[in-house]
């Protein structure tokens, strides 16, 4: 019998490297396919980073609202997000530890093309799930891109709610109070599934206020 352990510690030894070598190869499917626009990535996070990347309230709502902005994409509709999102991602350095695995990802296509990420992924039901993006970068021209989009949507809830020759100074108060409060690493932040759904919309809504409140206050002196 004793002869025999040899033989048995080496044939789990192989079992264990094929193991591994299946998962590190679903790993990298999966990071790949979250970042292509593919509507089935939009289960491939886990359950809070569904939410926080969504900006949804419910892992449903997330996965629907996913969903519905990758076939956007797939149409060549506006899929309602500032940046030209990726295509797709060159996955490397894959690694797995038990239930755990990092790879590195850089982004191919759109705003974000050539960005390298670290993903961070767990096992669920034998499936691989995204749970942890970092090093995505938002500098000038990108902060830019996002600006362009929230100015008009800041300055159509404006119409009707303040004097007409008051909206943009508002506007302007109001995007400014936004950065402060949202600098670009916050920003790229919720990029990466870090805030919790609604950051970005209450700190909106408290530099609405604020700036609502000063121009109330000039008007009425």
């Amino acid at each position: 019998m004793r002869r025999l352990v040899p033989l048995v510690v080496l044939l789990l030894g192989l079992a264990a490297c094929g193991g591994g070598g299946e998962d590190e190869k679903a790993v990298k499917a999966n990071v790949e396919r979250f970042f292509a626009t593919d509507p089935a990535g939009c289960t491939l996070e886990t359950e809070r980073m569904a939410r926080n990347t969504q900006d949804s309230a419910t892992t449903g709502e997330a996965i629907a609202s996913c969903r519905r902005r990758e076939q956007q994409r797939r149409s060549g509709g506006d899929s309602g997000t500032p940046f030209a999102p990726s295509h797709g991602a060159a996955v490397s350095g894959v690694s797995v530890d038990g239930a755990k695995a990092t790879a590195k990802a850089t982004l191919q296509g759109g705003d974000l093309e050539g960005q390298k990420l670290a993903v961070g992924l767990v096992k669920q039901a034998g499936v691989w799930k995204i749970d942890r993006i970092d090093g995505l970068r938002i500098d000038a021209r990108l902060r830019a891109k996002y600006d362009s989009a929230f100015g008009p949507n800041v300055r159509s809830a404006l119409k009707g709610r303040i004097p007409d020759d008051k909206v943009e100074a508002t506007v302007t108060c109001i995007m400014q109070r936004f950065a402060a409060s949202v600098p670009n690493a916050r920003l790229a932040d919720q990029y990466e599934g870090k805030l919790a759904p609604g950051t970005l919309s209450e700190a909106g809504e408290e530099a609405a206020q604020a700036c609502l409140a000063t121009s109330s206050q000039n008007s009425q002196s």
